[in-house]
């Protein structure tokens, strides 16, 4: 009977242990990997197609990546301002506007705009071209990449 009070006794330890020294599964959280414009002024002009050359944000080692986008007119309109994206798998060859993201703008009020794509095999993406429709310039700009670390390793 002692033997099996021991053992309980043991077991019950090893559990409490568990709890403290092992840590707990957390949920993995997107990490800021790349700012691709960060703010500043009159960013782009009004009804134009610009080619950028903004940083190409390296995925390999991620399976999603979310972009952000905030930014607002010196005056009104209310186009879609579009963000077109060059993907790539060794940084020097790109697929030209494989993604699109679309904002409405919203005058000199400040719109955000986020989302993710799962990457797959996709080693790098990088922006290529905004389209700003409006009649006003394209002010305070900001496009950042968030990514999350694989799941499986």
């Amino acid at each position: 009977m002692k033997r099996i009070l021991r053992l309980i006794t043991g077991l019950q330890f090893l559990c409490l242990l568990t709890l403290f020294v092992i840590p707990a599964a957390e949920a993995q959280q997107y990490d800021i990997l790349s700012t691709l414009y960060a703010g500043g002024t009159n960013n782009l002009a009004a009804a134009t197609t610009n080619s950028t050359a903004a940083k190409v944000i390296g995925l390999a080692k991620y399976d999603q990546v979310a972009i952000d986008i905030k930014f607002k007119l010196v005056g009104s309109g209310t186009s879609d301002v579009v963000f077109k994206l060059d993907e790539g798998l060794d940084n020097s060859n790109w697929v030209a506007n494989k993604r699109t993201i679309a904002v409405t703008a919203n005058g000199t009020g400040t719109v955000y705009f986020c989302t993710n794509y799962t990457v797959d095999t996709t080693g790098y993406l990088r922006l290529n071209v905004v389209e700003n429709p409006n009649a006003s310039a394209i002010t305070n700009l900001q496009i950042r990449a968030y990514v999350k670390p694989r799941r499986n390793g």
